[in-house]
């Protein structure tokens, strides 16, 4: 959270997806629900999105989108990359 307050997007990406490797809880802050949401990812794919990494941006969103469906957030930001991507692809 601190990286995406700053627009830190380099940082942001690589520690938001450390963040998508951690699998199980090891009673510490970590475990507080948010930090097991699609948050983290959708973080990262913001980070990625931000760096130009588009694809990887997609592929990140979709999964926060997956975790947390009811997120009108995650949802727009997915519906909007996933758009993107789709009009790049049209126009090669």
């Amino acid at each position: 959270e601190y990286y995406y307050k700053q627009a830190d997007w380099a940082n942001l990406y690589a520690s938001a997806l450390e963040g998508t490797k951690i699998t199980h809880r090891g009673n510490s802050y970590l475990d507080y629900p948010h930090a097991w949401g699609g948050r983290i990812w959708d973080l990262a794919g913001l980070g990625a999105w931000n760096l130009g990494l588009k694809t990887q941006s997609l592929t990140l969103f979709e999964q926060a989108h997956k975790l947390e469906p009811l997120d009108s957030r995650i949802e727009n930001n997915y519906r909007l990359v996933k758009e993107h991507m789709a009009a790049i692809q049209e126009h090669t």
